[in-house]
């Protein structure tokens, strides 16, 4: 790799899927980690940075064994780990850390899709009194596909919506 730049080189989610009802936010935040790290064959003291939300970056690091130099604890909803990323590549471009551990919330991201697109639903009928189609087949599709993760706590609800969206556009347009 060049100087200054920046790879992604590990990825997993946690060891069980669907309903996990006996591991805290934090270990199931540190196994899906640990997963990542076994991916690309990093431990955690390889790591000097961590960002993660709904849980704090620092907590993380500590239940890991991980001494950071950078944290990152921004919390916007379901794209925080898209923010994490950049700043993670920013953080390393400027040499305040080697490598950065991500980890992300399924869960809280998707009760935040949900009452997100429930209000961007609600803003939009209070402004026009009715529902335009687009807003309301994409903002429909969330709050149907991400309120299925959160009843049975398996993502791979919410990970179908864009297929279904993308697919039923795909339809109208052709």
């Amino acid at each position: 790799m060049k100087p200054k730049s920046v790879a992604v080189v590990g990825a997993a989610e946690t060891t069980k899927m669907g309903r996990i009802p006996d591991v805290s936010v934090i270990g199931l935040h540190a196994d899906a980690a640990l997963n990542a790290m076994a991916d690309c064959g990093l431990k955690p003291s390889d790591i000097d940075g961590v960002a993660c939300a709904g849980i704090s970056p620092v907590e993380l690091a500590h239940y890991l064994g991980i001494k950071p130099t950078y944290a990152d604890g921004t919390s916007v909803g379901g794209c925080s780990f898209m923010l994490h990323v950049r700043h993670a590549a920013a953080a390393i471009n400027e040499g305040l850390a080697t490598t950065i551990l991500i980890t992300h919330d399924i869960q809280l991201a998707t009760a935040i899709l949900v009452g997100a697109s429930l209000f961007a639903l609600l803003l939009g009928w209070i402004a026009e009194r009715r529902l335009a189609p687009l807003p309301l087949m994409a903002g429909g599709a969330a709050v149907v596909f991400g309120g299925l993760t959160l009843v049975f706590k398996d993502s791979s609800f919410v990970k179908m919506k864009l297929t279904v969206v993308d697919t039923v556009l795909a339809i109208v347009l052709l």
